[in-house]
């Protein structure tokens, strides 16, 4: 969830941010643009993140189940330390809580965000999505390809930050299959409309 991959964040530093070459990517992604083509490749990019974030909640959930059905909703901290050495991804499904002091399945809740004051999820993503394939086709395959170029780039990052340690493998094979990046990976390469991608 979301704390984790605060802590990833944290763990991997700004250093591994501020060492990859993000104004070459940036230019392979942005370059040669209209700005209606940025602010649309902008959207885009986010209708596809928050699209393969809702498929891998949705996935996650069935998981979810399934370690529930097994170790149960709930987990003391020894037992949750136990189970952990048989299950190396229970740590993504099982949060901490402070006021129970155990260890609680995570909901994987629809992800949504709020875009120009309004609530965007997975359906509306689809929408837009699909809408701009069937009305520019052209310019959408184009910048389609962008945005797959820029969760390309996040992909290598992490790829990068797992070979030289700063994640273990179980975080790099958890987020490495998702069109996903960060909050502050998004701000780094998009500049132009920002505000889509609040803290």
């Amino acid at each position: 969830g979301k704390k984790f991959v605060d802590a990833m964040t944290t763990r991997a530093g700004h250093g591994a941010l501020a060492s990859f070459d993000f104004t070459k990517a940036k230019k392979e992604i942005f370059g040669g643009l209209k700005q209606s083509e940025k602010d649309l490749l902008n959207e885009i990019i986010s209708a596809r993140r928050i699209v393969s974030i809702n498929e891998n909640r949705i996935q996650k959930q069935q998981r979810a189940q399934e370690l529930s059905d097994e170790y149960g909703k709930t987990l003391k901290p020894d037992a949750f330390e136990k189970a952990l050495q048989g299950e190396k991804d229970l740590k993504f499904y099982y949060q901490f809580n402070e006021n129970t002091g155990l260890f609680e399945i995570g909901k994987f809740n629809e992800y949504k965000q709020i875009q120009n004051g309004k609530t965007v999820g997975l359906l509306e993503s689809q929408e837009m999505l699909n809408g701009q394939q069937k009305t520019n086709p052209n310019t959408f395959t184009k910048l389609s390809d962008r945005a797959t170029k820029l969760f390309e780039v996040y992909t290598e990052q992490l790829r990068l930050l797992y070979e030289s340690g700063r994640i273990g493998q179980d975080e790099y094979l958890y987020f490495r299959d998702i069109e996903y990046a960060p909050i502050k990976v998004l701000n780094k390469l998009i500049s132009d409309n920002a505000s889509l991608y609040p803290d």
